[in-house]
């Protein structure tokens, strides 16, 4: 499964496998469904360079928050936070690795996307804390 990512900036991320930190969340309307909400969420690597990433705000086992909240906290969410949630708040300045693929819309506009997100191994953790 393959994550949209849409940025106006010149200074997103180029497509490979990145080391971020989770800079920001908030919540925004979805961009099709004015009775529907998103999460934006701003990752920024270690080069001063950020991608944006949305999503809905719930942990579906097909959704794109589940995965990403699981390589922040580099566990599985147990059966209690599946059902009660997460604060997202203490996510704010962790780090994970995400991988970046470059993409061609069916209109022929060229977009970045966040493939897959990935925890960083324990001795990765200790060193860039």
């Amino acid at each position: 499964m393959s994550y949209l990512v849409r940025s106006t900036s010149s200074n997103i991320l180029e497509a490979g496998i990145h080391v971020v930190r989770l800079k920001s969340y908030e919540e925004v309307q979805h961009y099709s469904d004015e009775e529907r909400v998103q999460l934006m969420f701003e990752f920024e690597s270690f080069g001063e360079k950020s991608i944006r990433l949305w999503t809905s705000p719930t942990l579906h086992p097909k959704g794109k928050l589940l995965p990403m909240c699981e390589a922040v906290l580099n566990r599985k969410l147990t059966s209690h936070e599946m059902i009660e949630g997460l604060d997202l708040e203490e996510m704010i300045g962790r780090k994970l690795k995400i991988v970046v693929r470059n993409a061609m819309s069916q209109s022929g506009k060229e977009h970045v996307k966040v493939t897959e997100f990935l925890p960083l191994g324990n001795s990765e953790s200790e060193e860039s804390a």
